[in-house]
């Protein structure tokens, strides 16, 4: 795994973790605002069941994950 390797990886596990951190505060906030209006968490939940299952369809049509044969670099080994 080279140094560039593992920059990617910080770079997509950062942007992995702040979309998790903000929707874990969104997701919190519209639960407050769905109980203010309604007084009821049922829409906010009932909502939040649809936008999950829409992305799992989403994510089941990306395909088969294709890696071509021979792209990994092998980092030189250590002296």
């Amino acid at each position: 795994m080279t140094a560039s390797s593992l920059r990617r990886f910080g770079e997509l596990y950062g942007y992995l973790f702040a979309v998790f951190s903000g929707g874990s505060a969104l997701g919190a906030y519209l639960m407050g605002v769905s109980y203010d209006r309604l007084h009821s968490y049922n829409f906010a939940l009932g909502s939040f069941i649809v936008s999950l299952l829409a992305a799992a369809l989403l994510i089941s049509r990306l395909g088969a994950y294709v890696f071509p044969v021979g792209a990994i670099e092998k980092a030189p080994a250590p002296s």
